[in-house]
């Protein structure tokens, strides 16, 4: 039986109840949205993405993330950002926002040192790979029966889209983000392990 008091377990009064986990990620969702309204509105925001070995356009590196190309990969990239984050909110608010900049970090960093010079990255989908792959380590090291059963089906249910979009290396679709934020997921799930949820 897991010790409640270990720092890798959290107690149903500490975590937030489903309805408020699902209005947090809904509200990032929300900013997903208007961010890309506002590129409609300033074109100019559509050259902010995270641009390899240039200094051009630096705020990329954080804005990059939040950019979308077109409606499609903005429809795409939102369920899947609504579905992890509301799961990983519902787990631990605090844990998941660090968990997070780690991610976008992690991928900014790597996608910037390691992707085509020339190129423009842009999108949510290397945070959304590094949701699930916070999820599923977080499963294997937090010693937690729940947090094991949780990433079992996560990995069974979004394993495969997972691992296609990092075996795969398709024209107009950033590789290097989505290794990299997987790379960020599982690098945040184990620095984390010991904080309490």
């Amino acid at each position: 039986m897991p010790d409640p008091h270990s720092p890798s377990v959290s107690t149903p009064a500490q975590r937030p109840g489903l309805l408020t986990s699902g209005i947090y990620a809904t509200r990032v969702v929300l900013l997903l949205w208007l961010v890309f309204l506002a590129q409609t509105v300033f074109t100019a925001l559509n050259t902010w993405g995270i641009r390899p070995r240039s200094l051009e356009a630096p705020q990329g590196l954080i804005i990059g993330h939040f950019l979308h190309g077109n409606l499609q990969h903005l429809l795409h990239n939102s369920w899947a950002v609504l579905i992890f984050l509301w799961i990983l909110v519902r787990w631990s608010p605090r844990l998941t926002w660090r968990a997070s900049i780690l991610i976008m970090l992690t991928c900014s960093i790597a996608t910037w040192s390691f992707g085509t010079v020339g190129s423009m990255h842009i999108g949510a989908s290397g945070v959304i790979f590094g949701y699930f792959a916070l999820i599923i380590t977080n499963g294997l090291v937090r010693g937690s029966i729940g947090h094991f059963l949780l990433a079992l089906l996560v990995g069974l249910l979004y394993g495969g889209g997972i691992y296609a979009g990092v075996s795969q290396v398709v024209d107009g679709v950033s590789w290097i983000m989505h290794a990299s934020g997987l790379m960020g997921g599982i690098l945040s799930a184990w620095l984390l392990r010991k904080s309490p949820a």
